[in-house]
């Protein structure tokens, strides 16, 4: 999604951008994430990256999307800064049960020189060397 010209986001204010054609002519919700190979995102990140994952809803064939940061954004003409998808649930949820699985537990060391066999000099075993080609 990007705007049709160059325009600045103040802190508290929003961009308006249209839904694209194909999404659908309904009013809908879309997830919302930011595009890292735009200029602007790849310049911020942590608490300054702008705009945050989320769920947005069209009105009118439109979406507001608030800068809730403290800083102004600035957008280039046809800058795509972030993208939509839509978002659904499916008609019959219980046929896909979540299911916990139980994971493999890790072998766990108290310390390197568990693995780790050394001469009484100090250095490695023979044994326990590769040679490489």
């Amino acid at each position: 999604m990007c705007p049709s010209e160059p325009t600045t986001v103040w802190p508290g204010e929003f961009i308006e951008l249209t839904v694209p054609s194909d999404y659908s002519s309904q009013d809908s919700s879309f997830a919302l994430e930011p595009r890292s190979d735009c200029l602007s995102s790849r310049t911020v990140s942590g608490p300054h990256a702008w705009p945050c994952l989320g769920i947005v809803s069209s009105v009118s064939g439109s979406i507001h999307i608030m800068n809730d940061t403290n800083f102004p954004k600035a957008l280039k003409k046809h800058e795509h800064f972030c993208q939509i998808g839509p978002v659904f649930e499916p008609q019959n949820s219980a046929q896909y049960p979540l299911v916990a699985r139980d994971l493999p537990k890790l072998a766990t060391m108290s310390s390197p020189a568990d693995i780790v066999s050394t001469d009484t000099d100090g250095s490695p075993r023979k044994s326990n060397m590769t040679s490489y080609p």
